[in-house]
């Protein structure tokens, strides 16, 4: 579909980071890119898909980590400094609770004992569309 309408070159690089959760990649092609994104009004709407990349990276810690209901944040700080996207501690808490916030991750985050606690069921819903 990318193909059939030109938008390959523009759209893939993200749409693969997004699958795998690659930040880096995401962002070096958003900025490489801007120009062009926000000459077709649609830069704003790219840069809400990022949730999406963090989602995304968060799935995979868990299946890394064999679905281990219980990840500590040091884990996603770590994965974050590795993808260039250093944040410290209360930015990956913060990123965390709003994934829990917006239903992109099922679970609640126990300050105490800096852990994402999972759900055993469905711990990754389906993104909504809607938002």
């Amino acid at each position: 579909l990318l193909a059939k309408y030109g938008l390959g070159d523009d759209l893939l690089p993200l749409v693969t980071a997004v699958r795998t959760g690659d930040l880096a990649a995401f962002n070096a092609h958003l900025v490489d890119r801007q120009r062009r994104f926000v000459a077709r009004g649609t830069f704003l709407l790219l840069q809400k898909a990022k949730v999406l990349v963090y989602r995304n990276l968060a799935k995979h810690i868990y299946h890394i980590h064999h679905q281990s209901a219980q990840l500590k944040l040091h884990v996603f700080h770590r994965a974050f400094a590795a993808l260039a996207a250093p944040v410290d501690a209360d930015e990956v808490e913060c990123l965390l609770a709003n994934l829990i916030y917006n239903n992109y991750i099922k679970g609640y985050i126990s300050h105490a004992k800096q852990t994402l606690v999972l759900s055993k069921k469905d711990p990754f819903p389906k993104p909504r569309l809607d938002d």
